[in-house]
């Protein structure tokens, strides 16, 4: 008798071993595929972060040839304005 009991346990303990084992082993596998997803996604955090960072350089730049332009239209304007008054001045005379 005592030794079904014996062998009953070790059997139980044999099971309950192998369970936590699997269970160990699913969720080592789990932790390297939420590494791996975890990897990718900061991967392409970063592509976009650097993707961001050249639209902005590319607008600034875009932002710094339409302000030259606008000065120099400004200054075009101005040149012009100066030259109607004088036209109009010398008509006068």
């Amino acid at each position: 008798m005592t030794l079904v009991i014996l062998v009953t346990i070790l059997s139980c303990d044999d099971s309950a071993t192998q369970v936590a084992r699997e269970a160990a082993q699913r969720q080592a596998e789990q932790n390297q595929e939420m590494a791996r997803v975890t990897s990718e996604a900061a991967a392409g955090a970063r592509r976009l972060i650097e993707e961001q960072g050249q639209t902005r350089r590319d607008l600034h730049a875009e932002r710094s040839q339409l302000s030259t332009g606008w000065n120099d239209l400004e200054v075009e304007r101005q040149v012009i304005a100066g030259s109607r008054q004088t036209d109009s001045m010398l008509a006068a005379l």
